[in-house]
């Protein structure tokens, strides 16, 4: 298993993982974007500085993916946060080491763009509590919970 920042010939197996993950979100899964929207979406954020891409490579195939979204914290100061907008990784591959080395190298990517902050979802995963205190090894900290509805 590698674990890489994104390559250019990665974009479409990318957004297929991002849209296999959008389709699964409780109560918004119905309102995603097709997997040649999430490539796009994925290759400008990367060109633009403001995106970056992990993935983990199993032989030929992208087997998981952790997006993030580094800007500054607005309306409280300029220091950068870097937010997860994606983390996917297909069944067969979960476990063992690979998240691990997923969210550590997004962290040292990240921290190279001057995040001072990275934010991981919790509410997104289909074992909450198992998440957390995945997380919490990694060194985070729950700092809020997010309530979503429809209007």
């Amino acid at each position: 298993m590698i674990v890489r920042r994104i390559a250019e010939g990665d974009f479409e197996q990318a957004g297929r993982l991002m849209r296999e993950f959008a389709l699964q979100l409780p109560g918004i899964g119905k309102y995603a974007s097709t997997a040649e929207e999430y490539s796009r979406l994925l290759k400008e954020a990367e060109a633009h500085g403001a995106g970056i891409c992990v993935v983990a490579v199993f032989g030929e195939r992208i087997v998981g993916v952790l997006s993030i979204l580094v800007s500054e914290l607005k309306g409280f100061s300029s220091v950068k946060m870097a937010q997860e907008m994606c983390f996917f990784i297909v069944e067969g591959h979960r476990g063992g080491s690979t998240a691990v080395r997923m969210v550590r190298h997004a962290e040292h990517l990240a921290k190279d763009a001057g995040a001072k902050f990275f934010t991981m979802a919790l509410e997104q995963s289909h074992s909450p509590q198992g998440t957390e205190k995945f997380y919490e090894r990694l060194g985070f900290t729950r700092s809020e919970v997010m309530v979503m509805k429809e209007v």
